[in-house]
């Protein structure tokens, strides 16, 4: 049995006698054309695109095709012996992969994005540590109350006094409270 390539025109989902198959029409060059059936390992459903390129053979009917395999002109081929790396694309950019290496590591790839997301999170935090240290310093004078029993006129202050905790409520016990009254930094 000789096989073909072909690159790959058009893909189809057809039944045939209730059994739902995937098809192929292939372009053998010269003009020559078959619409080929693609024999896939059960639980696979994978897709080619056009410009793939599709490994022909003679079907068990006269003048029938089987596809057998797949080329995707566009992959580079990242795995290495005894791995296995299954990916989608659109177009030639790869787009998602699910890649089992051979030693149980994260693959190259793999540990460029989590580097990448690292130093993501490190200047976020940074960011972050930096806006705290805007907001913990900075101060508002405060409306208290004078302490004198018959006064209602409240006076200005530098900053609240900490409770017993150490924590330096914004909140004070007073009449006049005003503004965010129940925000604590600690």
């Amino acid at each position: 049995m000789v096989g073909m390539i072909g690159e790959l025109i058009e893909w189809l989902r057809t039944t045939d006698d209730s059994a739902e198959i995937a098809e192929g029409r292939v372009d053998f060059g010269g003009g020559d054309t078959a619409t080929c059936v693609d024999y896939q390992p059960s639980g696979h459903d994978s897709q080619p695109q056009a410009g793939d390129f599709a490994i022909v053979v003679e079907g068990p009917e006269a003048g029938s095709y089987v596809i057998v395999g797949w080329i995707d002109p566009n992959n580079a081929g990242v795995a290495k012996g005894g791995e296995v790396r299954l990916y989608s694309r659109s177009g030639a950019d790869v787009v998602g992969a699910l890649h089992v290496t051979a030693d149980g590591e994260a693959p190259d790839i793999i540990n460029d994005v989590v580097m990448e997301l690292i130093a993501r999170a490190d200047r976020s935090d940074a960011a972050l540590n930096a806006l705290s240290s805007v907001f913990n310093g900075h101060t508002h004078n405060y409306l208290n109350h004078t302490g004198d029993p018959g006064s209602d006129v409240p006076a200005l202050t530098g900053s609240p006094a900490t409770d017993a905790a150490g924590t330096m409520p914004i909140e004070q016990d007073t009449e006049h409270a005003v503004g965010c009254d129940k925000v604590y930094v600690s």
